[in-house]
Formats: structure tokens, sequence, C-alpha cells
């Protein structure tokens, strides 16, 4: 094999890999905001249940109803980022498959082998900016979470 030829191999599989450690990166920080979701539902059923089990029937009950009213939309992002990962997850499997078909293509003179690179790394283009688009959804309804907190919380502090 000519320098030439393997100076382009090595070329062609940079692309899908360079895109394999921005799937990496995307990923901490995905699985850092999924985790703080999580721990974030645990603590909030956890303090309903407390309130549930020790308060009297009046005790604590706008606070109990401000957590029901805010665990289906915290349920809602913890789902929508949960296959926001998945889906990052698996535009890294098609680059990695990528490269695997372009490692192939060097000693085939299979004509498709060549073209489904280029359709594998479209598609896993396609399936990364899916997962970017999920978490651009998340992040609005966690904005709107966050703006239904503090006006319920402004309002019922001004009625005192």
């Amino acid at each position: 094999m000519e320098i030439t030829t393997l100076a382009g191999v090595i070329q062609t599989i940079l692309a899908p890999a360079v895109l394999v450690s921005a799937c990496a990166i995307l990923q901490i920080g995905l699985l850092t905001h999924y985790t703080a979701i999580n721990e974030r539902m645990r603590h909030m059923v956890h303090e309903r249940f407390e309130l549930k089990r020790g308060a009297q029937p009046t005790d604590g009950a706008d606070h109990i109803a401000l957590i029901d009213a805010q665990l289906p939309t915290l349920l809602n992002r913890h789902r929508l980022v949960n296959w926001a990962v998945l889906t990052v997850y698996l535009a890294v499997i098609l680059f990695l498959v990528d490269i695997i078909i372009v490692t192939l293509t060097v000693t085939s003179t299979e004509p498709a082998l060549a073209l489904s690179v280029l359709v594998t790394f479209l598609i896993g283009v396609v399936v990364l900016l899916a997962g970017i688009a999920i978490t651009a959804g998340e992040v609005l309804i966690a904005f709107r979470a966050v703006q239904f907190e503090v006006v319920h919380n402004f309002s019922a502090h001004k009625k005192l």
C-alpha cells in the first residue's frame, strides 16, 4: 500500500473519530444532567413521602401540591435526557462502524462498500443532530419549570 493511499485512509478515518470525541464530551454533560434530574426526583419523592407520613391533614399541603405539580414535568425531562443520551450513544456506534467500514474499504474493491462509508457517516450525523434537538427541547422545558416555580413561590410570598 502506498503512503499516499494510507494517508488518505487515515484522513477519512479522522472525521468520524473527531465526532466520536465530540460525542464523548457531549455525553459527559448529558450524563451529569441526567444524574442531577434523577437525584432531584428522588429527593422530591422522599420529601413528599415524609410530608405525607408526618404531617397533619393541613400541614404541608401546599408543598405537597407543588411537588405533585412539578414531578410530572421532571419525569418528562428525565425521559427526554434519557433519549438524548441513548441517541448520542447510537451516533457514537454509527461513527465507530463507519471507521470500521473505512478500514474494510481499503482492502476491498466493492464500490457499494465505499458508498456505505458516506451513508453511515451521514446517518450518524443525523442521529447526533436528533440527540442535540432532544436536548434543546429538554432545556426549554427546564426553563419553563424553573419559571413556574419562581412565579409560584413569588406569588405565594407576596400574599404573606
